[in-house]
């Protein structure tokens, strides 16, 4: 009686610690509930124009696909690597618990139990228990929660949660960012090899992805490969194929991708201040920009051989460092950051430093090398002064950058410190279709293109002038380039400009002023025919400068700009003087394919178009409406255009003339050639340039954009145009004439005058006609003590 009792006392002792034991592995239990809100962390991407990869921004790499757009096979496959009888039971299968807990006695000793978890219970473990190591505390909860589960879910719902969010290695959640990640494929289009290899990887992807763990992972590939003709997935004859099938797999140094990352950034911002910060790591946006491949590799490559060409222009500045002996070990890794990714450039060491010979240990192919450098082709470094041989410069152990020309003989190189930005936007659309903010973006993010406020210098001219040809003045109206003082009000001095040449032209036409960028002959407009009011009202009309501070300066470009403000408004002018806003994005959508961001609205709509207009034949040719808000009178717009294609016929850019397209543009430069501009255009396109040192230091004497930024753009258009043989004009506006003068003159030309020009003028009565000689303005004696005052200073930005 007594052993009964004492039993009895045990078995409630024992069922008391079990009742304990699942109320703490119940306790505060986590609501399952949640899980019916699924909505995980997408990565999301950006796309070029064309539909090219761009960028991909992710907390997890995961790609959402609905169950429906499963390939059956693939979910059969997984079904039959991880839980075959997926939807016979209620959340476990009890069978399995079985065996495992056979397997875990035999295997106690090693401390590692293991499991026989569901998929059910694993979408319990991802999503509401932590990855700690497995447990019994933990299978309790994982048990009681996938019995929840399934009373609350449809096996449908469960089995899509878990082929979206497990983890199969190398960064990838899910089988379709796995299947990208490993194949560089979509899920439908994977082999049968590499759907077993996929469905394998859950047990232990860590090991599996590695190059370590290459066999094994064969040996888990070929498992799944025979429980998939068990399951009657795939034939024997199919099996025995696909064993063969070596595991290959994706390079992900391999995946192409455009190389823009200062446009990235921008984009990222955009949409940061649009949505949230995190949105664009996990809300799954699917982003298509307005950038042009093939263009922003001509950007990059006319804007890094600019600034390479400067810099060899100024000498070579020494090694990039020194290497003692006892250093060997940590070469070539503590230098590695130095080179820019983008340029085939190698790091060396000299060995070896003679008049006639210098011996290089270089590093190349992720090894070490010898090497001799070309002394041939270092007439650009400029070693010292004397003409003394490169070996003076150079000791055994200094690090120098190289660029491999044949077998083992190297020439040398040197990373820019000059810096620049070169943009490219669509006059038709604001379409900002290529942009780069600088020479290495891994080096320094800022965007020198977007962010850095710098004086343009006479790229500005053309607002002055487009504000003087809308109050009448025509491009032959003769204005006198000759001194000016303005007084500057109390206290203040006076203002004298000055030419770049300190010369003075005397009277021209106002085209032959803007060609050669006269200073004086500029402020004289500025002061006759316009006012500092007015000029700011152009400024702000053109987005180029709000609350523009009142300086007669401003007329010579002291006003502060960026790069792609000022390419806008110059897209403004090429336009025929639309409203454009620079855009960087075309569509987003998120992870279901909704628009999330309204279009932007048409810029030209059809007035006689309907959905069967192309189907049925047109009575006439369709009527194309602009709807773009017009920012000035396109008659003196025109004008203007006219005027900045003499700066590439006759002025400061005829370089381009050999390019023999209609090109329009002006160069820029400021005080002590600090800031070099370019802005030039075509029909179709607006390119914009700008070098500059951050530090705001000179760029050397005769630095002007005429030599420094102009051939960037020469470049880029060599390349753009290369595959197009005609070229279009700008469009003639309704109202003008065309009147053949002497542009030296601006008179009319007489018969045989080979250097007459067709003059665009607005049509009027001959006795309306503007005067060849501007009409007196207000005396230029100083003005009243309350007068509007002007910068201080006496220095303006100096021209081309």
């Amino acid at each position: 009686m007594w052993f009964f009792k004492l039993l009895s006392l045990g078995l409630l002792f024992v069922l008391a610690g079990v009742g304990w034991f699942v109320y703490t592995c119940l306790h505060n239990l986590p609501n399952h509930h949640q899980l019916s809100l699924y909505a995980p962390p997408v990565t999301s991407r950006l796309y070029a124009r064309d539909g090219s990869p761009l960028a991909e921004y992710s907390f997890e790499k995961r790609l959402f696909v609905p169950l429906s757009h499963f390939p059956p096979a693939v979910v059969a496959t997984f079904l039959a690597a991880e839980d075959k009888n997926f939807f016979h039971h209620q959340g476990l299968d009890f069978l399995g618990i079985v065996r495992a807990f056979l397997t875990n006695i035999q295997n106690y000793r090693k401390k590692r139990l293991v499991g026989a978890s569901t998929i059910t219970q694993q979408v319990a473990k991802n999503f509401l228990l932590s990855l700690e190591t497995p447990s019994l505390h933990r299978k309790v909860k994982e048990a009681f929660l996938a019995f929840r589960i399934e009373r609350t879910l449809s096996k449908k719902k469960i089995l899509e949660m878990y082929l979206n969010d497990i983890y199969l290695g190398r960064g990838a959640y899910g089988v379709a960012a796995a299947a990208l990640s490993y194949f560089n494929k979509a899920i439908d289009t994977l082999s049968i090899e590499e759907v077993a290899f996929l469905a394998g990887l859950p047990k232990a992807p860590s090991l599996y992805s590695k190059k370590s763990g290459r066999r094994l992972a064969l040996q888990r590939r070929n498992w799944v490969l025979s429980r998939m003709t068990h399951e009657g997935i795939i034939t024997p004859y199919q099996r025995e194929i696909a064993q063969e099938k070596p595991l290959v797999f994706y390079s992900l140094s391999a995946k192409k991708k455009v190389r823009a990352p200062y446009f990235s950034q921008e984009v990222q911002r955009i949409l940061q201040e649009k949505f949230n910060p995190t949105a664009l790591y996990e809300k799954g946006l699917h982003v298509k920009t307005t950038l042009d491949p093939m263009l922003q590799i001509l950007a990059e490559k006319a804007l890094s051989s600019g600034l390479k060409n400067y810099d060899k222009r100024h000498g070579w500045r020494g090694p990039v460092g020194r290497i003692t002996p006892q250093e060997w070990h940590t070469f070539p890794h503590s230098f590695q950051k130095i080179i820019p990714p983008h340029e085939p450039w190698h790091l060396a060491v000299v060995m070896q430093a003679m008049p006639s010979k210098i011996q290089l240990c270089v590093a190349e192919g992720g090894g070490l090398q010898r090497g001799v450098l070309n002394t041939s082709s270092l007439g650009w470094a400029r070693l010292s002064p004397g003409g003394l041989p490169i070996s003076s410069r150079l000791q055994v152990g200094d690090v120098i950058v190289v660029k491999k020309e044949k077998f083992n003989s190297y020439q040398l190189e040197q990373i820019p410190r000059v810096n620049g930005a070169l943009v490219v936007i669509s006059p038709h659309t604001g379409h900002v279709l290529a942009l780069v903010g600088g020479y290495n973006f891994f080096h320094n993010q800022f965007n020198r293109a977007t962010q850095a406020l710098r004086q343009c210098g006479s790229a500005f001219k053309p607002f002055v002038y487009l504000g003087v040809l809308e109050k009448g003045l025509a491009p032959n109206t003769i204005v006198d380039d000759a001194p000016l003082t303005l007084y500057l009000g109390k206290n203040l001095g006076y203002y004298t400009p000055k030419n770049i040449t300190n010369k003075f032209y005397g009277p021209c036409p106002l085209r032959c002023g803007l060609e050669k960028s006269y200073n004086m002959l500029t402020v004289r407009l500025l002061v006759e025919h316009l006012n500092l009011h007015q000029l700011s009202e152009i400024a702000e009309k053109f987005h180029l400068i709000q609350n523009m501070p009142p300086y007669f300066s401003m007329a010579l470009g002291a006003g502060e700009v960026t790069l792609l403000a000022l390419t806008n408004a110059y897209a403004m002018l090429a336009n025929g003087g639309q409203r454009l806003n620079p855009t960087f994005i075309q569509h987003i959508h998120n992870r279901y394919g909704q628009a999330l961001s309204p279009m932007q609205p048409p810029s030209h709509v059809c007035l006689t178009c309907c959905p069967s207009f192309y189907q049925t034949s047109a009575p006439s040719l369709p009527v194309i409406v602009d709807k773009r808000q017009r920012v000035c009178d396109p008659i003196p717009t025109y004008q203007l255009l006219s005027m900045l294609e003499g700066v590439v016929q006759r002025g400061s850019a005829r370089s381009l003339k050999s390019l023999d397209h209609v090109i329009a543009g002006k160069t820029g430069s400021t005080n002590d050639f600090r800031d070099a501009w370019f802005v030039g255009m075509t029909p179709d396109i607006v390119v914009g340039v700008w070098v500059g040192f951050d530090s705001f230091e000179s760029l050397g004497e005769n630095e002007s954009g005429t030599r420094t930024a102009l051939p960037i753009f020469r470049e880029f258009m060599e390349g753009l145009l290369k595959n197009q043989p005609y070229s279009r004009p700008f469009p003639v506006p309704e109202g003008v004439e065309m009147i053949r003068i002497n542009p030296k003159t601006g008179n009319p030309a007489a018969p045989g005058d080979k250097e007459a020009i067709f003059e665009v003028f607005r049509k009027k009565t001959p006795e309306k006609n503007p005067p060849l000689v501007a009409p007196p303005g207000p005396p230029t004696t100083p003005p009243a003590q309350d007068s509007v005052p002007t910068h201080p200073s006496s220095s303006s930005p100096t021209t081309p």
